[in-house]
């Protein structure tokens, strides 16, 4: 069987009883206009430049699903950085003209099995507080600047409890409400958990997807094509078939997620500081108003 390899470093905590969050960054700063860089794709993933104590770049994934952050040793070593107590500890971590400042990255191999042109890390998008970070999937760049979310709606604007470690939002599958993780380091549509795959009307058999590891363990997945819309807030999303599977991060149940491939013809933004997610789909012949473009 085919097996299907998802970031197991895109979540380093888990949202159950107990758990931590990884230290996140003492100072971020940005220009009040903010700043705007490239967003290329890693396997689907969002990656951008970054620089490690003014070295680089190093492409890294911009992740709303990861709770802290790891990067290659190998990579690590080649810019004078060392493990130290099971971290990398980073002074600096730049997106252009975006400085997060004593970082802490956990050492991890795993992103060499993602192919020739894998990132060399990952970050959390959680760490931009006080900051907005956008991802314009159809522009294909991402914008910190300083700001905040106006108050949910429930169909363009959505708020999370502060005390999920990983952030999600609520959607309907075929009328059934349902909460997920929204998940930028999973390159996939929409994953659901393997029992809803008896509980929701299908429209098409459920077949065999091969297998999906994390650093807790391997599990099943399965697909099909569900008989009815999935909808979040306002938006009706294309997911293409669904898949189903009891994949998680770490310790404890997870709901799912909702990846980067849903998410294509959206403008995301997130507000880690007041637990918010704004979802826009902008018309193809929009206006631009763009912060200052980096190249990295």
């Amino acid at each position: 069987m085919r097996t299907i390899i998802l970031a197991a470093w895109v979540s380093l905590a888990v949202a159950v009883p107990g758990a931590q969050r990884p230290p996140a960054p003492s100072v971020v700063s940005a220009p009040a206009r903010g700043v705007t860089v490239p967003m290329r794709s890693a396997g689907g993933r969002p990656v951008v430049d970054v620089t490690l104590n003014g070295k680089g770049p190093v492409s890294f994934v911009l992740d709303t699903g990861a709770a802290g952050g790891a990067m290659d040793p190998d990579t690590a070593a080649s810019l004078g950085l060392s493990v130290n107590g099971g971290v990398v500890p980073v002074a600096a971590v730049g997106i252009g003209a975006v400085t997060l400042r004593d970082v802490v990255l956990r050492p991890s191999t795993f992103m060499r099995g993602l192919g020739p042109d894998a990132p060399q890390g990952v970050m959390s998008a959680s760490w931009f507080a006080r900051h907005l970070v956008t991802f314009d999937f159809p522009r294909q760049t991402i914008t910190i600047a300083p700001g905040a979310l106006p108050a949910p709606d429930n169909q363009t604007i959505f708020e999370f409890d502060a005390a999920e470690i990983l952030p999600g939002v609520p959607i309907t599958v075929a009328g059934r409400a349902h909460y997920v993780h929204l998940d930028t380091g999973s390159p996939g549509g929409l994953m659901l958990p393997l029992r809803m795959s008896t509980e929701l009307p299908l429209a098409g058999p459920l077949a065999g997807a091969g297998t999906a590891s994390t650093q807790a363990g391997t599990f099943e997945v399965k697909a099909a094509p569900v008989d009815g819309d999935v909808k979040l807030g306002q938006f009706t999303l294309d997911v293409g078939s669904v898949r189903f599977s009891d994949l998680r991060p770490g310790p404890g149940p997870a709901p799912g997620n909702l990846g980067s491939a849903a998410l294509k013809s959206f403008v995301v933004t997130y507000d880690s500081t007041n637990h918010r997610f704004r979802f826009e789909r902008p018309s193809s012949g929009r206006s631009s108003a763009s912060p200052t473009l980096c190249s990295g």
